[in-house]
């Protein structure tokens, strides 16, 4: 994050052990509703991993880590975009104003994503290990993440629409979508696993 805009914008992060009981309260709950909703005939339902990441990042949405000033922030911004550096762009392509935006303006959304990310990175290590992919595995652990789809000259990066997605979601007032997270993260992961096999 950037240090002038923590310092201008006021920029803090929740009280942890106060953070992690109000994290957990909200992720049960939801949890519990998404497993009513979508296996009400099962006796003991199981959500799998890609439900429980979107389930996760849903609720770090609602329970925001980082809170700052708004207006300062919006302020901050506007400013930062009169400058000439954020129209250049980064070595993959991306203009610096949105990988601004993302590392400071949305960080809370690009926490939520990567802590989806997470999930779904120890899954498929998890999974691996268990068939004894050695190979995959190898690969999967030097990454430390998952592989990401190639930015095509028109598009921001896959990180950074996901993020903008997310925060473009919630200022419009509209619903988290749980399925279509979840396929997401689902199609990440089997996109990495090919990946390592290649």
């Amino acid at each position: 994050m950037d240090e002038n805009f923590k310092r201008e914008c006021k920029v803090f992060i929740k009280n942890e052990k106060t953070y992690k009981k109000q994290l957990e309260k909200i992720y049960k709950e939801k949890r519990e509703w998404l497993k009513k909703q979508y296996l009400p005939a099962e006796e003991k339902p199981l959500l799998d991993m890609h439900k429980l990441s979107a389930i996760m990042c849903r609720s770090i949405l609602q329970c925001k880590p980082i809170v700052f000033n708004v207006e300062a922030a919006v302020k901050f911004f506007e400013e930062y975009c009169r400058t000439k550096i954020a129209e250049e762009c980064t070595s993959d392509g991306t203009k610096n104003r949105i990988e601004f935006a993302t590392t400071n303006i949305y960080v809370n959304y690009k926490i939520a994503f990567r802590a989806s990310i997470g999930i779904n990175y120890i899954d498929l290590f998890y999974r691996l290990s268990v068939e004894n992919k050695k190979n995959e595995l190898k690969k999967l652990e030097d990454l430390g993440d998952l592989i990401y789809y190639k930015k095509s000259d028109n598009h921001e990066n896959f990180c950074n629409s996901i993020v903008l997605a997310l925060a473009k979601k919630e200022a419009g007032n509209r619903n988290f979508d749980y399925l279509n997270y979840a396929t997401i993260m689902y199609q990440l992961q089997m996109w990495t696993l090919e990946q390592l096999k290649s």
